[in-house]
């Protein structure tokens, strides 16, 4: 069921009334239940899966509590973790580990990738990790817990929740709270024309040059990699505020996802930016526990690699994905070695530098195999540019090329103000007559150019 459907505008109504006629007491049951609902309506044995985990990780935490011993809660949270982790394996990664080890002679395993697997598996695995380290109290109400790895708002795409942050919110569920409820569907309007208006628009496009890159000129390469920065950052972060919203408005406050990522003035600072939930998560889990930044540049270079290799693997079992995160790696390393270098440039040449890094990286991300990748990436620097309108033949028409640039602009516009000028936008948005007129024109954009056909959100498939 996606947020841009017909069912899920019939229901997240029904949850929501429910949801506030109902006794508190009963709050927890009732959101659990519309979250497997929820979740069931793409394939009914994605619950079974989501089931087993999280009663595996229940269980689990519950032994962790009773005993004492700090090797055994060592042995029992390895165990977890594992069985958790081979469980994502064997969906995700299988069938990629039997293509690039042939020798074993494994068969390919005929099994779908369950939507949202990575999120849930890594809420449900930093719980354990954060019980053991006594950062997080046990949760020994079995439905309160399941709802906390099954939240519908964020569990196909994040964020990405810790323990100690989400399960008091959902252990003690508020009622009706007008504030909320106000600042909840503003958030779900700009959600919206992030995914319908720009994302999805900009898809057109994007889509088009990929189904096959050898007919595209290398002007329309560069153009659609610009194109899909802004498509895969409206698809996610419009994903992020929708999910926001969404709890929002049940009195449950989420963790931001986003903060004007293409503002960012290195790559380090990218990921500060961009998809922060996952950012701090690899962070605490995995670079800190490596080392993180305490034992030397040779350490830390490592560390970085590891870590994005991680991320790129995370977002998929293909070797675009982990060329994507060592691009990455690569970038940040050369940020640490040049350190005292790079901040002597002005920060508007680290922000226009940090763009093109990261739309470099993206061709790979977006691209359907290496070969195809590096073809876009050798046409944007080794092809022949010819600036004319018939050079930018994206089979979609010029208009809806000049909608995408112009929508692209608007946005870039609208957030520099919020990164550069933020009292006065501020100022401005706290206005209730201009705030009502911001909010109501990006509603109307949505009814009137937005893509209204239930395209998936791109983050599903991880």
């Amino acid at each position: 069921m996606l947020f841009n459907s017909l069912q899920f505008l019939l229901f997240f109504p029904v949850v929501i009334f429910v949801y506030f006629v109902l006794p508190s007491k009963y709050r927890v049951l009732w959101l659990l239940a519309a979250s497997y609902f929820f979740y069931l309506s793409w394939k009914w044995q994605y619950g079974l899966l989501i089931l087993l985990s999280t009663t595996i990780v229940y269980f689990l935490a519950l032994w962790m509590d009773k005993i004492n011993s700090a090797s055994g809660k060592k042995v029992l949270l390895s165990f977890g973790v594992g069985v958790n982790l081979a469980i994502l394996f064997i969906f995700k990664y299988f069938n990629f580990f039997v293509d690039n080890v042939p020798f074993l002679n494994l068969v390919h395993l005929d099994l779908l990738l369950p939507i949202g697997i990575s999120f849930y598996t890594f809420q449900s695995l930093s719980y354990l990790i954060d019980l053991r380290s006594g950062k997080v109290e046990i949760e020994k109400n079995f439905a309160n817990f399941a709802l906390y790895v099954s939240f519908f708002p964020q569990l196909v795409a994040g964020p990405i929740e810790r323990a100690g942050s989400l399960m008091p919110q959902l252990s003690n569920l508020k009622g009706f709270d007008k504030d909320k409820v106000v600042a909840g569907l503003k958030l779900i309007i700009i959600g919206f024309f992030l995914k319908l208006v720009i994302a999805d628009r900009l898809a057109l496009a994007v889509d088009s040059v990929y189904m096959n890159v050898e007919n595209f000129s290398s002007l329309t390469h560069l153009l659609s990699s610009y194109f899909f920065a802004f498509q895969i950052y409206g698809d996610f972060a419009g994903y992020s505020l929708i999910a926001i919203g969404l709890a929002k408005i049940m009195g449950v406050d989420l963790s931001p996802n986003f903060r004007r990522p293409y503002f960012a003035s290195s790559v380090r600072d990218f990921w500060r930016r961009w998809h922060i939930t996952l950012s701090n998560w690899f962070r605490d889990y995995v670079y800190i526990p490596l080392g993180g930044s305490r034992k030397g540049k040779p350490r830390i270079m490592l560390n970085v690699l590891i870590v994005f290799a991680l991320s790129g693997l995370w977002h998929g079992a293909a070797w675009t994905f982990v060329v994507w995160g060592l691009l990455h790696a690569v970038f940040i390393i050369f940020g640490v070695l040049f350190a005292p270098l790079l901040k002597k440039i002005p920060r508007f040449l680290g922000i226009l530098c940090t763009f093109h890094l990261v739309v470099l990286s993206w061709i790979f991300f977006r691209a359907n195999s290496i070969k195809e990748a590096w073809y876009v990436v050798k046409s944007i620097f080794g092809g022949e540019f010819v600036f004319s309108l018939a050079s930018l033949d994206f089979g979609i028409g010029m208009p809806e090329v000049f909608l995408a640039i112009l929508l692209i602009i608007g946005l870039v516009i609208f957030q520099y103000f919020q990164e550069f000028r933020s009292e006065t936008f501020h100022k401005l948005m706290r206005n209730s007559f201009l705030s009502f007129c911001a909010y109501g024109l990006l509603f109307l954009m949505i009814l009137s150019v937005g893509v209204l056909e239930n395209k998936s959100f791109i983050y599903f498939q991880f």
